[in-house]
């Protein structure tokens, strides 16, 4: 930090980018980008600022808007305790279309991605065909978890041109084990899907990446199998393999089964870390995005500990992985491709609409000014020398999670939930005074009951936000920030 002749320690560097920013030039001709963009700046200045009042929305959004789902696995605390309980989650009228069409025209201004039936199957959701063309104008974009098995060419035809990101949830990548976990699951089924996707998007964007991974909560019984997971993940062609999470809802689980209270990897530290350790080196080598879950601090990495293959659900997983068949075995090729020809062949444009519309510049005109506004009358703040540190938690900071009732949670995992009206505003919630609160007891570090242990609570410095905030150029994707923290709230 250099100082000016007015002897205040200030970066000239951040004063240039503080400028460059608050001319805004940056966003002219563009629509709702320019929203975007400024959104997650402002998100990052109310932190670095300690202004919670500077109003932002979600970049990402979550939406419970069905239960409906085509499986019944073994491990969600909903459809697959009992055949009665799926039975009524499939039938249950979660939101209303008119909720639902609401909730999005508020938010694809702001959010870069979003999903549906986040509670259950992505293409369950009733008219999805309808809601991703509608999505188009926005720029904003699928970001879905499925199952896998209930798309097609026509799904494929309209979510790939329309989509970020889609996360196929697999437990294991063993035939017997994925169809065990996976109850009304077809492996075989899966992995062509997979492969035909991938397939139809290097013929629609040849250079463009798939941005398609294998994701899946870990369980004991099938931990060990991680190296064997990222082998097949890199036969089928896709660019990640990632974990969703250790498993939730054990109290749920063991009720009808006591074994399930031994599947959660958490109760194994060194077994994860060894498996982590070892699937990402060949992740690396295979140059594949590692969305694995990172290690537990302080703890070696080792197999000498492992949960009793008696007590796990599905034991021995080793035995077989080493008589599991090569992928390609269970390949349809004429079929992959055929199918991969038609939806290209149906995708006459697959570039997003233009959002330099009226309504997409009446959009960046008010940001930008909000943007203005929130520079000029902090700028001396913000050029403070402050190397303290902030809490953060990036799936609070990035990610919305409507739940279709009277409450709202901060994110797919806190059991944490605020009071609302039932057809509240997105606006309304997010810069309520419960979340505000909320927001900032994190970065200060007051971590409530009901995220402690979380381990995506990360630590980063005042000064790395605020140098994120004026950054040159566009920021996205906006979670950059997190992935290049290196310091974790471990208390």
């Amino acid at each position: 930090m250099g100082r000016d002749k007015g002897g205040e320690t200030m970066s000239d560097s951040l004063k240039d980018m503080l400028a460059d920013l608050q001319s805004a030039e940056r966003y002219d001709d563009m629509g709702y980008m320019a929203t975007k963009d400024i959104n997650v700046r402002l998100i990052w200045l109310r932190a670095a600022l300690a202004d919670y009042t500077i109003p932002v929305m979600p970049p990402h959004l979550q939406v419970c808007s069905s239960y409906k789902c085509n499986y019944q696995c073994r491990f969600c605390g909903g459809h697959g305790v009992s055949d009665s309980e799926h039975k009524r989650l499939n039938s249950k009228v979660v939101m209303s279309g008119e909720r639902l069409d609401a909730i999005m025209a508020e938010m694809w201004p702001y959010a870069y991605t979003w999903s549906l039936a986040s509670s259950g199957e992505f293409f369950c959701q009733p008219n999805i065909a309808e809601v991703l063309r509608a999505s188009r104008q926005y720029e904003s974009r699928a970001s879905i978890t499925t199952n896998g098995s209930a798309w097609n060419v026509n799904s494929l035809s309209e979510l790939i041109p329309n989509m970020t990101s889609i996360r196929v949830s697999m437990v294991s990548l063993i035939e017997e084990a994925y169809e065990f976990f996976h109850r009304h699951g077809n492996f075989k089924r899966v992995v062509n899907n997979i492969r035909t996707l991938v397939r139809a998007r290097q013929l629609v964007y040849p250079t463009r990446k798939s941005a398609t991974s294998i994701m899946g909560p870990i369980l004991n019984s099938t931990m060990r199998e991680l190296c064997h997971r990222v082998r097949v993940a890199h036969g089928l062609g896709v660019e990640s393999v990632g974990s969703t999470s250790f498993l939730l809802q054990t109290d749920i689980l063991k009720r009808s089964d006591p074994r399930w209270g031994n599947e959660s990897g958490e109760d194994f530290p060194e077994l994860w870390n060894a498996c982590r350790r070892d699937a990402g080196k060949l992740l690396s080598d295979f140059d594949m995005i590692d969305q694995l879950h990172r290690p537990f601090d302080g703890v070696d990495a080792g197999y000498d500990r492992l949960p009793d293959d008696n007590g796990l659900m599905f034991p021995r997983i080793m035995d077989y992985v080493e008589s599991a068949p090569p992928i390609e075995s269970y390949f349809d090729a004429e079929k992959i491709e055929s199918d991969a020809q038609e939806i290209n062949s149906r995708i006459a444009d697959g570039e997003p609409d233009s959002s330099n519309t009226p309504e997409g510049i009446q959009s960046r005109e008010e940001s930008v000014a909000l943007l203005k506004s929130v520079l000029t009358r902090n700028a001396d703040k913000i050029l403070q020398d402050d190397d303290s540190t902030c809490r953060i938690c990036f799936r609070f900071d990035l990610n919305g999670n409507v739940l279709p009732g009277a409450e709202w949670r901060p994110c797919c995992i806190s059991k944490k939930r605020f009071p609302i009206k039932k057809d509240a505003t997105i606006s309304s919630i997010y810069n309520s005074n419960a979340m505000r609160t909320f927001a900032e007891a994190l970065c200060h570090g007051e971590i409530p009951e009901e995220c402690m242990g979380c381990r995506d609570l990360i630590v980063i410095k005042r000064s790395d936000l605020v140098r994120e905030a004026l950054a040159p150029g566009l920021l996205n994707p906006s979670k950059e920030i997190y992935d290049r923290a290196t310091k974790h709230v471990t208390k």
